[in-house]
């Protein structure tokens, strides 16, 4: 999903930073990056500090 919303990131710079905690979705870290997340409708997320998303 990180690939999709950010694709200047490799794969594994998105691995380490789902493995440092610095991805949320809907306010809750995600720590396993092969972890199958259901969306659901306006789902937040949240990559790093400053990087927000919602998907409608």
């Amino acid at each position: 999903l990180c690939s999709l919303i950010k694709n200047d990131i490799t794969k594994s710079a998105n691995r380490r930073l789902i493995e440092s905690g610095a991805v949320q979705i809907n306010n809750e870290k995600i720590l396993n990056p092969f972890e199958i997340i259901p969306l659901e409708k306006e789902t937040k997320i949240k990559i790093g500090k400053r990087n927000f998303y919602e998907l409608l």
